[in-house]
């Protein structure tokens, strides 16, 4: 008689105790390692999220004056109210408008305003107090001014620095945080 071979395989498909807490443990190892570095990655991004709104409102109102043929100004005005411009150097929030009689810094409402007020607490500082005016030919009426951006827990040189300058060009650089 032949000799029959027969084939049997047993398949496990679950996986032991031993095998689970060894995973579990590499994966608590990893999301531990990546927390800080994620924390990190997100508070300097705030930079230059807060910093491409500043520059970008500075860029909209520029091309405003010189769209409309007319002074436009942004200032920083109140949280609650927005609707004085406030003598600060803290942009926390402000407001962009075409300047009726420019440049004074005050405006009434109907007056193409665009408003900003969702900035953290004390993360804009400029360089001196008062507003920002653009004329019809888009330059910077006043001396140059800087903006300088540093959110609470930025780390390494991830905080921005906004420069206006009298062309009106408006430039961004890296800066180091506290």
């Amino acid at each position: 008689m032949p000799m029959q071979i027969k084939l049997t395989t047993n398949f496990n498909t679950a996986f032991t105790l031993i095998e689970l807490l060894a995973v579990i443990t590499i994966m608590v190892i990893l999301i531990t390692a990546a927390i800080p570095g994620w924390k990190n990655f997100v508070q300097n991004n705030q930079a230059m999220t807060i910093a491409t709104k500043l520059s970008n409102s500075l860029r909209l109102a520029k091309a405003t004056a010189i769209q409309s043929g007319q002074t436009v100004t942004l200032c920083p005005v109140a949280q609650s109210s927005g609707t004085t411009c406030t003598n600060t150097t803290a942009w926390d929030a402000w407001v962009s408008f075409i300047d009726t009689s420019p440049p004074n810094g005050t405006f009434t409402t109907n007056t193409g305003e665009n408003y900003y007020y969702d900035q953290p607490t004390g993360v804009i500082t400029a360089s001196s107090t008062g507003y920002i005016s653009f004329n019809s030919a888009g330059f910077f009426i006043a001396a140059g001014k800087t903006f300088t951006i540093k959110p609470t827990g930025c780390t390494g040189n991830n905080g921005r620095i906004i420069t206006i300058m009298p062309s009106g060009n408006i430039q961004t650089t890296f800066t180091a945080c506290p």
